[in-house]
């Protein structure tokens, strides 16, 4: 049921972002976000999770998307196999938002909604850039329905102060 919602979610356009929208949706030369990650050689963890939970197809042909994409380094220390279904949907979804979202305005808007309906929330903080406090190492890698950003970390609910506060 949990992954239906999911689905659901991604499918409908169910989210409410804030930060700054991107006019296009990336050029005609790039590949899509799934075979970006692949490219890319280390988020194996983070492709075979989107396809345990049947994000794989939605980031293959819908979009605009926004990937937060944890390297397989992230995972390190994380209890995968023991996780349920439902907590690997709500982990892999926890870093996709349903529009295309840049780094460049995170300073301005620094809110959105991943496909969870959480907040996800940025900051800028002695020049880094963090999203629920992950580290974002590499920005704005160009997909051909969205966008990439890898994080340092796995990304965590943001704290519910930092959602009020807005940042």
């Amino acid at each position: 049921m949990p992954r239906f919602i999911v689905l659901l979610a991604l499918a409908s356009g169910f989210l409410f972002g804030h930060f700054v929208r991107a006019q296009t949706m990336g050029d005609a030369g790039h590949s899509d976000i799934i075979n970006t990650l692949r490219a890319e050689g280390s988020f194996s963890i983070l492709l075979d999770l989107f396809e345990k939970t049947g994000l794989t197809e939605m980031l293959l042909d819908g979009g605009p998307f926004t990937v937060f994409a944890p390297p397989d380094s992230a995972f390190e220390g994380a209890t995968v196999r023991e996780m349920s279904e439902e907590e690997i949907t709500n982990l892999t979804a926890r870093h996709v938002v349903m529009e295309r979202l840049t780094a460049s305005g995170a300073e301005h808007n620094p809110q959105a909604l991943n496909v969870l309906g959480e907040s996800l929330v940025s900051s800028v903080d002695e020049g880094l850039l963090r999203v629920n406090g992950a580290e974002v190492v590499r920005a704005d890698i160009e997909a051909s329905n969205g966008v990439i950003h890898i994080v340092s970390t796995l990304l965590q609910p943001a704290l519910e102060q930092d959602v009020q506060d807005g940042y």
